[in-house]
Order: structure tokens, then sequence, then C-alpha cells
């Protein structure tokens, strides 16, 4: 299926867990421009297929104004390929599959609470989120002024995974916008991928310039030959922290790295 327009709710409010929904009967979704599609997307007539994606521009689902029952993906697991950004504006409680970034970056934003601690389902209901392909990017743009409380966490139900032998893969977080700081991001476990001798493999952790967040991994970091993290912004100045708070384990070595990285 190709999509040339917008696909738009009537009304933001409107449910599109069962009704308001795009079906993709066969095959992939083929996104030409920058498009933002509000409606649900189920991938097969029951919602039980892989809903592959490809995007060379921005492909926005979901409707901010209505981040709970807007664009609703039901699938077995997603595939993303193309050079551009797949953004999720909308929580995905009927979605519990894997998300297999192959290319270009998978997007989270948020802005809808006043809340101290958020959980947050936007990347489904558990599942892995695979950085499978060279450069490939996960970035978080989560909190604005409506979550001004210093302090808070901001927790996915999501583990992070590099694929085989991707040299580099990146996790760019930071605030949607306004002025909130000391906020924490916290996601489940952390997985290395097979690589290759001094190369290895880097995760860059790149954090804002200001003081909005730092980075968790609250479940096991498994190793995998040279498993890197750079914990950086840009290389520029001092980094915010980030916290490896479960068992680190496996064959492989942790390296940390570059000078000003807080690991």
């Amino acid at each position: 299926l190709r999509i040339d327009v917008d696909v738009n709710l009537t009304t933001a409010s409107a449910a599109t867990n069962t009704t308001n929904r795009l079906i993709i009967g066969s095959g992939g979704l083929l996104v030409n421009g920058a498009r933002t599609v509000q409606a649900g997307i189920w991938a097969g007539t029951s919602g039980t297929d892989e809903l592959v994606i490809y995007n060379n521009s921005t492909l926005n689902v979901g409707i901010l104004a209505n981040n709970t029952t807007s664009g609703r993906i039901k699938a077995s697991g997603i595939t993303k390929t193309g050079a551009g950004t797949f953004q999720i504006l909308s929580e995905q409680p009927d979605f519990s599959g894997d998300i297999r970034v192959q290319q270009g970056a998978l997007q989270f934003q948020y802005t809808g609470t006043t809340a101290s601690n958020v959980t947050s389902v936007m990347g489904g209901v558990g599942g892995n989120i695979l950085l499978q392909g060279n450069n490939t990017s996960l970035i978080l743009r989560i909190g604005n002024d409506n979550w001004t409380a210093p302090g808070g966490t901001f927790s996915f139900n999501n583990s992070v995974v590099l694929g085989d032998y991707v040299s580099t893969a990146t996790i760019n977080y930071d605030r949607a916008g306004g002025n909130i700081s000391g906020k924490r991001i916290i996601l489940n476990n952390l997985t290395f991928g097979q690589n290759n001798g001094d190369v290895g493999q880097v995760l860059r952790l790149l954090g804002p310039t200001n003081d909005a967040f730092s980075i968790q991994f609250n479940g096991t970091t498994t190793l995998v030959g040279r498993s890197s993290i750079a914990v950086d912004n840009n290389y520029s100045s001092g980094a915010n922290d980030a916290f490896l708070m479960g068992k680190v384990t496996g064959s492989g070595m942790l390296v940390k790295g570059p000078s000003d990285s807080r690991t």
C-alpha cells in the first residue's frame, strides 16, 4: 500500500483500536514524502501480520492531542526500512512484538502528563527495539513544560538489542520542548550483537546539552566481543550520566568512551 497523502481522523478524540483504522491486507506500507497517519494501522485483516514500513522522509503515527487512542498499531511485529524517521506519537497497548530498525530512525515523542513518574507503552507492551543497521537510531523526545517538577522518571516497557555486526548505533534522548530538568529515561535490557575484532560495536548514548535527562537500563546488559558505550553530547563538554542497574554479563569486554563519557 502506497500513501501519498495524510490519513487524518475526523475528530482528534476518535478511537482507532476497533474503528477508524487502515487495514493492510497484504504487503507493506510505502510512504511517499512526509506523512501523518492518525488512524489506526492493522497489518493483515486480523492485525496478526508483520508491519513492514519503507519511508525516506518522516512518517508520524498518532496525534499528540490524542495520545491514548489515535494511531493504534496492531501487528505481530514492525520492520522499518528507508532512511527516514518513523515517529510514534501515541500509546500502543495493542502491540507486543519487536520493532526492527534496519535503516533510518525510530522516534517516540511524548508531551502529555504532569505526573512525577510515567510508564509508557509507546513502544508496545514489552518487546525489543532492534537496531539492525549501521548508524540506525532510537530517538526519544520526552516531555515539555507540562512536566515541570524536578526529578521524575519516564519508563519504557522495551529492551534494546544491537544487531550483529552493526558498527555504530545511537540512542538520542532529550526533552520535546520547554525547560524540564533532572529527569531520567528508563529502559529494560541492553544486548550487544556479534562484532569484529578491535573495531567492535559502539552504542552512542547521545544526551542533551542541558540537564534534562540521564538514561538508565534496569535489566541485564549482555556483552559480546568488544562492546563500547559512549555517553556524550556531541563530544562537547560534560555529558549526562548513564546507569546500568542490572547484571552485566556475557563473554565480551565493556569499553567506556570518549574522554567525557560518564557511564
